[in-house]
């Protein structure tokens, strides 16, 4: 992974997926729940790998194009992403 001296933690993570999936056209606030299963969200894998590639770029590295599937919820995404981060690790 790719990263500055402060990478993000699980919380800005968090936050970052919240906004972002409040972008899309069909989400609504009440969708959003850290644990519900990103299958239960109210968009398809087109827009799933929209959301992947920028959060590739807002963290600087490589994401495989399975994350969602791999890690299935806000919480999970970003507590695995955090993790790798700190062990300076890479998803890609």
């Amino acid at each position: 992974m790719n990263h500055t001296a402060l990478s993000p933690g699980q919380e800005q993570i968090e936050h970052w997926l919240v906004q972002r999936f409040l972008q899309v056209p069909e989400a609504t606030p009440a969708d959003i729940d850290l644990d519900r299963p990103f299958t239960d969200y109210p968009f398809d894998s087109v827009i799933a790998v929209a959301i992947s590639q920028d959060l590739s770029a807002w963290l600087q590295c490589d994401l495989p194009i399975t994350v969602f599937w791999d890690y299935p919820s806000i919480s999970s995404l970003s507590r695995a992403l955090a993790e790798q981060a700190g062990k300076g690790g890479d998803f890609g």
